[in-house]
């Protein structure tokens, strides 16, 4: 088996002006053997937030959600997000974006 990782961020919802938001994602991890180190970084640049994990990965598969809580802006916008996860040299990106309304 080859170690593969999947990143899902946040992507795909709308959310209202000035208002306190969830926003969750996630990252799998599959077929790392020998319990090796795991990070993941979620983030959404424009408001500042993100949540973080580091930690040994233990099982196959081994599923790492993460949440925080935002607060939207003041303004209308299509706002992006982004999510890494590694183990060692080896990560998986990915990119989303949501709109405020």
């Amino acid at each position: 088996m080859i170690p593969t990782i999947s990143v899902y961020p946040n992507n795909g919802y709308i959310t209202k002006r000035d208002t306190l938001f969830y926003p969750a994602s996630y990252a799998i991890f599959y077929d790392f053997t020998g319990s090796p180190k795991g990070r993941v970084v979620s983030r959404i640049p424009l408001l500042g937030c993100q949540w973080s994990w580091e930690g040994l990965i233990q099982w196959n598969p081994h599923q790492v959600d993460g949440f925080t809580a935002c607060m939207a802006p003041s303004f209308q916008a299509v706002v992006g997000t982004n999510i890494e996860a590694c183990v060692g040299f080896l990560c998986a990106r990915g990119e989303g974006s949501f709109v405020v309304e």
